[in-house]
């Protein structure tokens, strides 16, 4: 009996660890192969361009200070601020020592900074009023040396008053500097709308090419790990790591040249978890 027992004991311990085997054979999980999902952008070949802006102020282009040689009594005055006049229109009536006199204006245009009132005294110095004509308008603006010679002497450029899109020409371009180092520039813009108002500020936007007709990549797109700079090429399932030469970087384009061809499909999100060969899943916008 107690033979039967000691067979029984052998065979359960036996047993036991051969089960336990089984067990943790079937707990083991099978290698499955990890998919990474991507967002991706195409390449593009386009001029790689940067933009910047300068602010200015707008001023009339044609102002004419209205002077009357003789002090006297201002008796009559016929005009106030914001009054259209044509040209040699009577403004005012002045009582000299020599009798009374018309103030014509000089020329046809807006009556603006009117200096002086009925019955008040002229002293025959200060302006009686400023004559402008803003049909056309002009914007006052101060550049560094190094944008100054980035302007171009009667082209055009995009420039941005109270919300609009207005094209100015640069119509002047100092040649010597300010007290401040700057050079002061003037641009015209037609405003025979009359939608711009005079002293409004003015942003005019410069846009200098740094890359002709080069592959340009979303920044975001390229990695630089020590020396070297690469992007994942998506290949069917799968992503290449490609290593590129990055030829300008700007904040949202990079210029790149290497073995990338326009319209190749690259890994912009989910990049920093690949290598060479990794398998990928593309996620498009929406989804």
């Amino acid at each position: 009996m107690r033979k039967m027992l000691f067979l029984f004991s052998t065979i359960m311990l036996l047993t036991v660890p051969t089960a336990c085997t089984d067990t943790n054979k079937e707990a083991e999980p099978s290698e499955e192969t990890k998919v990474t999902p991507v967002e991706t952008e195409l390449v593009k070949k386009a001029d790689l361009t940067v933009e910047q802006s300068v602010l200015g102020q707008v001023v009339p282009k044609k102002q004419v200070p209205v002077l009357f040689e003789m002090p006297g009594e201002v008796t009559e005055v016929k005009v106030r601020p914001g009054d259209e006049v044509s040209k040699d229109a009577t403004l005012a009536t002045i009582k000299t020592q020599q009798g009374s006199f018309s103030v014509k204006a000089p020329i046809a245009g807006t009556v603006g900074q009117l200096a002086f009132d009925e019955d008040e005294f002229y002293d025959g110095e200060t302006p009686f009023a400023v004559i402008f004509d803003a049909e056309e308008v002009k914007v006052q603006f101060s550049v560094t040396p190094e944008m100054k010679d980035k302007f171009t002497l009667e082209k055009e450029y995009t420039t941005k008053i109270q919300d609009r899109d207005y094209k100015a020409k640069v119509v002047k371009i100092e040649s010597l500097p300010n007290e401040t180092g700057q050079y002061e520039l003037i641009a015209s813009i037609d405003n025979s709308k009359g939608k711009i108002e005079l002293g409004s500020v003015a942003e005019v936007f410069l846009k200098e090419r740094l890359q002709k007709d080069a592959l340009i990549v979303p920044t975001e797109a390229v990695i630089t790990d020590s020396d070297e700079s690469y992007v994942f090429v998506v290949e069917g399932d799968t992503v290449k790591k490609v290593a590129v030469d990055v030829l300008e970087i700007q904040t949202e384009e990079t210029a790149i040249d290497g073995k990338v061809k326009e319209k190749d499909e690259i890994v912009v999100n989910g990049h920093f978890l690949l290598s060479d060969g990794s398998e990928v899943e593309v996620i498009k916008e929406g989804k």
